[in-house]
């Protein structure tokens, strides 16, 4: 064994034996600053290790209030439906049951209400589902049973109103219940029951095309399933097919986000989170152990899966983004790699749980907001001091800050036992470092099989490039030498003639 391997495999058992240290120590750090967060929150926040078992973290997300319609001064909400926190950190909530939209400034207090609009004021919405704000502060409203989207400018004025498109190609029911819009205007819009995907109208509201339709593929032994069964049998399984999506965001980058919600028995985690380029491709990344899906595998009291129906998203600026479970109550953030970072949330009537969680979204500093359509409120989460951090190291890295990154994934580490995902971007970093037997320290530590295989490799490389010259060496002494063996064995067996 040499030198270097020695001092590898040293290090990955100190590694090891630290690592069980910090598991004592971070029990003594939990009892003193960790229990009292978990105290006010109903929920634990985790993370899943390598081997699928969750892992409690420190809490990332507090509740800290709620918000009501009696709060705010008015009637009290009525099966509301979406939110939306602009960049210029107003909030606006789509109060669908009473056919209104809300507009609230930055500390929640009530600015304004929109029911009526357009000539004389005669002009209401009829179940307005969605709401989305440009960076330029006009309000577009997905007035869903009036089948139409709404525009109004940043004064609240009304500035256009986008009906049902006369077009041939629209060959499914206009009927928008989310809407977003990209940086040249185009829109693109979840309406009921649609399987072709997004409707995509261009700025002047015509039909451009169906995007980012759902292609779902069969299983072996379902192709051969089908084989056998009615026109019938067949149109009941094409209905249970996700391919209905549940809500749309676009980024800063342009790039569309949306989510499906599981339908019937069927449920293809690759698909339910989707990031599309301008042809409609899906190229979200996932690089995480497991992808982003929610809860690995969850089970009811009869033993039957449960799964998860995300009916909402939002994208921050540094690709980390965050979707609503409908089905088990919880938010669930990934990093732009897929990589899990943390949940709260759960089902329940305390403060921080949900019963029928329907829209959620993210302030320009961070809290969270989400609403509940079955108590008609507004629940706000703010970030601790590990959540933060989090963010931070993420924010470093994604702008390739590495020196920054390394000392803000080095901080997370004193805040938990065991971090696979501050494991693993510390082993990142360091071979952009070229720092190789550092990284397999690390991809050790965060049971990274596939990037501590790419790191032994270039380590491997690296050993013999440095060693190169004495094994090159090596060899021209034993070819001498055997030259030499051989010669000298020659010319003793011809002296023996002789």
């Amino acid at each position: 064994m040499t030198a270097p391997q020695e001092t590898l495999i040293e290090r990955l058992e100190e590694g090891m034996k630290s690592k069980i240290s910090n598991c004592l120590l971070c029990l003594l750090f939990f009892s003193l600053s960790c229990v009292t967060a978990g105290a006010e929150a109903p929920y634990q926040n985790y993370i899943y290790s390598f081997d699928g078992e969750p892992q409690a973290e420190c809490q990332a997300y507090l509740p800290t209030g709620v918000v009501t319609g009696n709060s705010l001064g008015t009637k009290d909400f009525n099966q509301p439906e979406d939110i939306f926190a602009a960049d210029n950190g107003k909030v606006y909530i789509a109060d669908t049951g009473n056919n209104r939209i809300l507009i609230l400034t930055a500390d929640m207090k009530l600015e304004s209400i929109i029911e009526a609009f357009g000539d004389k004021n005669n002009d209401r919405f009829n179940n307005p589902c969605g709401v989305f704000v440009t960076p330029e502060n006009e309000l577009y409203v997905a007035d869903t049973d009036n089948s139409r989207i709404v525009v109004f400018d940043e004064n609240r004025q009304l500035r256009v109103i986008y009906n049902t498109p006369d077009s041939d190609m629209l060959v499914t029911p206009f009927q928008p219940l989310k809407t977003a819009v990209d940086l040249y205007g185009r829109m693109y819009v979840v309406s009921r029951g649609c399987e072709k995907g997004f409707i995509q109208l261009e700025k002047d509201g015509t039909f451009l095309s169906y995007y980012g339709a759902i292609q779902t593929t069969l299983s072996p032994s379902e192709a051969l399933w089908r084989l056998f069964m009615t026109e019938e049998q067949k149109r009941r399984t094409a209905k249970n097919t996700p391919t209905v999506y549940s809500n749309v965001v676009v980024d800063r980058d342009g790039f569309v986000f949306g989510t499906v919600s599981a339908a019937g028995g069927i449920y293809d985690a690759s698909v339910m989170i989707r990031k599309l380029n301008p042809l409609g491709v899906d190229i979200l990344k996932r690089d995480g152990v497991f992808g982003p899906r929610g809860d690995i595998e969850l089970k009811d009291a009869d033993g039957q899966k449960i799964y998860s129906k995300f009916v909402d998203i939002s994208v921050r600026k540094n690709g980390v983004y965050s979707v609503l479970d409908s089905e088990k109550k919880r938010i669930f953030t990934y990093d732009c790699s897929g990589d899990l970072m943390y949940v709260f949330g759960a089902k329940g009537a305390q403060l921080g749980t949900f019963d029928e969680p329907a829209g959620m979204d993210i302030t320009p500093w961070g809290d969270y907001f989400v609403i509940d359509s079955k108590y008609n409120h507004v629940v706000i989460f703010k970030p601790t001091e590990y959540a933060l951090l989090l963010d931070e190291a993420i924010e470093f890295q994604y702008r390739r800050n590495y020196i920054e990154a390394e000392k803000k994934w080095n901080d997370v580490l004193k805040y938990t036992s065991k971090s696979d995902l501050a494991y693993n971007n510390l082993g990142k970093i360091m071979m952009v470092f070229e720092k190789y037997e550092d990284a397999l320290f690390y991809f050790k530590l965060g049971s990274d099989r596939e990037y501590y295989s790419a790191a032994f490799k270039y380590y491997r490389k690296l050993l013999l490039n440095d060693y190169f010259h004495l094994l090159f060496a090596g060899l021209v002494v034993v070819i001498v030498g055997i030259i030499s063996l051989r010669l000298f064995l020659k010319w003793k067996r011809k002296k023996a003639i002789l």
